[in-house]
């Protein structure tokens, strides 16, 4: 729970991605820059990065926690 000036909030968004045919390419070096990169959109944003996990290569799923300012479709823009 994270709280503001005036309120406190939790905003937790879970996102999926998947590759184009569900290709298996998200592995060894991929899979390590892909959470390097996702880590520094989440704080160049400033976003909290929950989690983030590469399943079976093939795709991705992205635990975010966003202020309530924030509309999901700007987070997910981003990512």
């Amino acid at each position: 729970m994270e709280k503001a000036r005036t309120c406190a909030f939790q905003a937790n968004y879970h996102f999926i991605w998947a590759t184009k045919y569900r290709r298996k390419v998200l592995d060894g070096s991929v899979e390590v820059r892909l959470e390097e990169v996702l880590k520094m959109i989440a704080e160049n944003h400033g976003y909290q990065l929950l989690a983030s996990r590469v399943h079976h290569g093939d795709h991705v799923h992205v635990f975010v926690s966003a202020k309530p300012k924030v509309s999901i479709s700007d987070v997910v823009s981003v990512f």
